[in-house]
């Protein structure tokens, strides 16, 4: 949030042609730490999508029940409150 805000305000600044600006330190860090995230998220479903094909010797059931675990908390919280 406050990075997107400072790149719209550096975006109006005018710097001379020999110079650049841009967002480094912990802004810089934080957009890696969660680009591996998300990688390691999706090799996570991959892999646990790959063991259920196994267990259930069926390509399409694991389809069913991870698509379906999102739902699930859903429900949860909403019989929580």
């Amino acid at each position: 949030m406050v990075t997107a805000d400072v790149e719209r305000v550096l975006r109006s600044v005018s710097v001379p042609n020999d110079a650049r600006l841009e967002i480094s330190g912990a802004a810089k860090e934080q957009q890696e730490s969660f680009m591996y995230l998300g990688l390691a998220a999706l090799v996570a479903v991959l892999l646990v999508y790959m063991v259920m094909a196994s267990q259930f010797e069926s390509l399409v059931d694991p389809f069913i029940i991870i698509f379906t675990v999102p739902l699930s908390f859903i429900g949860s919280c909403w019989d929580w409150y």
